[in-house]
């Protein structure tokens, strides 16, 4: 019996006829067979994971994707030799099956793979790395690369509510939240979004428009917030002043209000969106009575409104405001802090009634 080969040798066999002890044959030439163990030495690394499925696209390793046939490529490092190819390890949950790469997936020389995948499943995170295989066995693993695969879009909608503050150095105006329909003095207002229910990668994202609802945008300086995948959760995002809201100044108000919409909607970490939560609609200026220009005679109004009755009106101004009011009792919930024109003393209480397409206060 012939002793075991030995790893890392290389051995010679010949063959010939023998007849009977009568002289033998002539010899074959030589067969050399290099008895190794240790597979291709190449270096295959995954380089990336790419999804081609809307809304997000691109190379998502590391990441959330809702395509469940990702292109996974790679390179490979000395090029492969006659006879080799790549292997694919992909596991999940503990589960790992091996993928032959097809040949024609390898790029020219031997240096590079791109190869779809199929049939990956919702909620699942799948873990890739890659190896030369040959004659001789497997080659060494390359570095683990990951992709978490979510198809399922959001699906609650996420409520919206706005709050005011008195603008520092203007007019005080009507502050705290603020009804959809209702105006608002502050150029920073604070957008409060509450969910309830939403899923572990689900996150964020409010919303404006400025063109009276045509489109939306994500609100500028925020970003996406990521949202707890139980109970309920409030999340605010300041209006920022680089989202170019004016209120106008004490003594010069806007000609007109400038309308915007704010709203909500969930955004999971694969692109999907899920339904948009209500709309508040608002006004942005100073809604004010005492300060703004008579609309007929272009003077501004009297600084001693006719006394008499708590709510007397002054006069018809601009803004839509049909009556301007006067208010001595102690603030109430619709009433206006007003000044004079340079003073930095409360004088009077006005309170604005609007009319057409805007809402009283």
């Amino acid at each position: 019996m012939e002793p075991a080969l030995a790893a890392g040798s290389t051995y010679s066999f010949t063959a010939r006829v023998d007849r009977n002890g009568a002289s033998p044959g002539t010899a074959s030439a030589p067969f050399l067979l290099q008895v190794s163990t240790q597979g291709p030495a190449r270096n295959v690394q995954i380089t990336t994971i790419t999804d081609d499925v809307p809304p997000a696209t691109g190379d998502v390793t590391g990441l959330f994707s809702n395509d469940v046939s990702p292109t996974i490529s790679g390179t490979i490092t000395p090029a492969l030799a006659a006879g080799e190819a790549v292997r694919l390890q992909r596991s999940r949950s503990g589960e790992v099956v091996d993928i032959d790469v097809p040949a024609g997936a390898v790029g020219a020389g031997g240096t590079s793979f791109t190869f779809t995948d199929a049939g990956l499943a919702n909620g699942f995170v799948y873990t890739y790395r890659a190896r030369a295989i040959g004659p001789s066995g497997n080659g060494a693993l390359g570095t683990a690369v990951s992709v978490t695969i979510d198809t399922a879009a959001p699906t609650v909608a996420p409520t919206i509510s706005v709050s005011a503050s008195d603008p520092a150095g203007k007019i005080a105006a009507a502050a705290g939240i603020r009804a959809s329909g209702k105006g608002i003095s502050d150029a920073t207002p604070l957008i409060t979004v509450t969910v309830n229910g939403a899923a572990d990668n689900d996150q964020i994202e409010v919303q404006v428009s400025t063109d009276n609802g045509s489109s939306f945008v994500r609100l500028p300086g925020s970003s996406l917030t990521p949202v707890p995948a139980s109970g309920s959760h409030s999340f605010g995002v300041t209006h920022s002043s680089g989202a170019a809201l004016s209120v106008g100044s004490d003594t010069t108000p806007n000609a007109t209000p400038q309308s915007v919409q704010y709203r909500a909607r969930l955004v999971d970490r694969a692109g999907q969106v899920g339904p948009n939560g209500n709309t508040s609609n608002h006004r942005i200026g100073l809604f004010s009575c005492f300060d703004l220009k008579d609309s007929t005679a272009g003077r501004a109004l009297s600084t001693s409104p006719p006394s008499g009755a708590a709510h007397s009106t002054v006069a018809n101004v601009p803004m839509n405001c049909v009556s301007c009011h006067e208010q001595r009792s102690a603030l109430g919930t619709n009433e206006l802090v007003q000044r004079v024109p340079g003073s930095t003393t409360p004088t009077y209480r006005y309170w604005c009634t609007f009319g057409g397409s805007n809402v009283a206060f």
